[in-house]
């Protein structure tokens, strides 16, 4: 058989064992839920998501514009976990680095919690709006075998200084809880707190504040 022919089978879908086998994965991301909050309806639990994780996905994908509402010394951005309501207060650790656009600022920042709070950035002023946009995942939230992990990518940002181009940040920022002690969530709650960026401890009872804007969480279905 010829090379010409042999492309041709490959391309038009031939009787070629190699043409068999060029099959596209059927995975795909499956929407869950989705909550968009008015400026005038901000409230700390605008973005409070409820049966959300379950056995159906492993993995979630993350799309979000959280937006802290006004002045406010809460200048991070977290997520805490809930299994049906009743919020995890476990130990959990992240870290991750930034970027500042318009300046030679960069560097790593790590967080810690014993009571469950994943801090995912880090500081906006506290002065005016806020923002946190950006997506990330969400692994194995379900599972009581493994840690879950949160992690995200975002452009933290507030209102303008002098000059503009540095009211930005680059910021990629991984949470995970101990691997010794996995648990079992079906809710999240994103919003702003008062955090820290040298693993100091951040209760959940650190102040927050009111938050506005978008999320969006969907399931990632495996390929077959």
């Amino acid at each position: 058989m010829s090379v010409a022919r042999n492309l041709a089978d490959i391309i038009g879908g031939g009787s070629t064992v190699l043409s068999n086998k060029l099959t596209l994965p059927s995975g795909g991301l499956v929407h869950i839920e989705t909550k968009t909050v008015a400026e005038a309806s901000s409230s700390t639990t605008a973005f409070d998501f409820t049966d959300v994780f379950s056995a159906t996905y492993n993995r979630y994908y993350l799309e979000f514009n959280i937006v802290r509402d006004g002045d406010s010394s809460a200048t991070s951005l977290f997520a805490s976990l809930s299994n049906a309501n009743t919020r995890l207060t476990n130990q959990v650790y992240g870290g991750g680095y930034y970027y500042q656009t318009g300046a030679a600022s960069s560097g790593q920042i790590y967080f810690a919690s014993n009571d469950g709070v994943h801090q995912l950035g880090a500081d906006l002023d506290s002065t005016g709006n806020g923002y946190f946009r950006g997506n990330g995942y969400v692994i194995n939230p379900y599972s009581t075998t493994d840690c879950t992990q949160i992690m995200v990518k975002h452009v933290m940002s507030q209102q303008p200084t002098t000059p503009d181009e540095d009211a930005f940040w680059q910021e990629a920022v991984t949470s995970t809880e101990q691997q010794s002690s996995p648990s079992r969530c079906t809710d999240i709650l994103f919003g702003t707190i008062v955090g820290a960026s040298s693993g100091t401890n951040i209760p959940f009872s650190n102040t927050q504040t009111a938050v506005f804007g978008e999320v969006a969480i969907y399931g990632i279905k495996d390929s077959v």
